[in-house]
């Protein structure tokens, strides 16, 4: 799958806040259900950071610590999905 298609299938699925770039307090499991499991997760501080790898590139998503592991939901911190 390309970035662009991966970025489509997001938006197809509803899965971006209203008219934006990033997410807002969306359950992981909804998230991972359609987009399945990213292929690498790390750990910075307050941040995990996700890593989708496409044909052309790949996507990196900088979410919320306390978020995703105390309340189980995905919030992108800044519209932080960016594209390599």
């Amino acid at each position: 799958m390309t970035r662009k298609a991966w970025m489509e299938k997001v938006r197809k699925n509803d899965l971006l806040r209203q008219g934006g770039l990033d997410i807002d307090q969306l359950p992981k499991d909804k998230f991972l259900s359609v987009m399945g499991e990213p292929d690498k997760s790390q750990a910075v501080g307050n941040e995990i950071i996700w890593y989708y790898h496409c044909t052309d590139g790949e996507i990196q998503m900088i979410l919320d610590r306390n978020m995703l592991e105390h309340r189980g939901r995905i919030d992108t911190m800044n519209k932080s999905i960016n594209e390599y």
